[in-house]
């Protein structure tokens, strides 16, 4: 009984002027053997349906040591991000033009325009790769302008408040003025007197 062939799968692609997005059209994949290279994507697999495989010459050359060149299999599909050696728009995915008009399209809901690029420089979402580069994703490394709370608990963190303990009562005071609330009292004294206003002259009580 003569062995089927294997299958060519379906190849949607994308790109910006740093990255590729590839992704394979491979349904059900088990145990993938995959190898990237500087210049080509080769690809093994079975399905229910039978063997997928595929030896794709890149137009350009990819850095494969990239951290961000990097692939997932999911139930549906084999998605690939690869970083380009150089910044630039490829205008096409393979070496092999023939084989790109019968095999390969455009993914256009990934697909990310010249003129958009330039106004967000965020690319492809990574996030079904883990994060970006493995970590939080972007943009959210820290809030801007938070740095100095180190934490809520007991308000240790904020600048300048160091604990009431210890507070030096003459910066409060200049604090005050500043504020607009007036000089401290001094000593007390301030205090006592506009309290002694308010009692009533012994002799008018009598």
């Amino acid at each position: 009984m003569a062995k089927k062939t294997a299958k060519h799968p379906m190849v949607s692609w994308a790109e910006t002027d740093a990255s590729l997005y590839v992704t394979l059209q491979v349904p059900d994949c088990v145990k993938p053997t995959v190898k990237i290279t500087d210049e080509n994507i080769a690809f093994n697999c079975t399905t229910k349906d039978g063997a997928y495989s595929c030896d794709l010459k890149l137009k350009n050359a990819v850095d494969s040591s990239a951290e961000d060149t990097k692939y997932t299999v999911t139930g549906r599909d084999v998605q690939f991000h690869l970083v380009k050696k150089e910044a630039e728009r490829w205008e096409g995915l393979l070496a092999d033009k023939k084989l790109g008009r019968n095999l390969v399209k455009p993914d256009w809901d990934k697909w990310v325009d010249s003129d958009d690029e330039e106004k967000d420089s965020a690319g492809f979402d990574m996030g079904q790769f883990g994060g970006a580069g493995g970590g939080m994703p972007p943009g959210m490394g820290g809030m801007p302008g938070m740095g100095g709370m180190g934490g809520m608990p007991g308000m240790g963190g904020m600048p300048g408040m160091g604990g009431m303990e210890g507070m030096d009562m003459a910066k409060m005071a200049e604090m005050m003025k500043g504020m607009g609330g007036g000089e401290a009292p001094d000593d007390g004294e301030a205090a006592d007197e506009d309290d002694d206003d308010d009692l009533p002259d012994l002799e008018d009580a009598e």
